[in-house]
């Protein structure tokens, strides 16, 4: 049970680095340049999201980025763990 939930911890520790470390990229370098539009590409569902908001908004951007990538990190192990069977 223990090593089943350092599993989640890690896949969201990790979700939530490469979340922040878009986010960052994009605030400071915006989406103009060739790292800006990479970050963007990347952190498409949290800039989709953010631009209907009234003012673009760093948190919201990390947050969904975050979940998204969470998403897919434990769709992945899903898969693994069905094609393993």
């Amino acid at each position: 049970m223990v090593r089943f939930a350092m599993k989640h911890i890690v896949m969201g520790a990790l979700a939530a680095v490469i979340a922040v470390a878009i986010s960052v990229s994009l605030h400071f370098y915006g989406a103009h340049d060739l790292q800006g539009a990479f970050a963007m590409f990347a952190g498409f569902p949290g800039v989709l999201i953010s631009a209907y908001s009234v003012q673009p908004n760093d948190v919201l951007l990390t947050a969904v980025n975050g979940f998204c990538y969470f998403l897919v990190f434990e769709g992945i192990v899903a898969l693994k763990k069905k094609l393993a069977k």
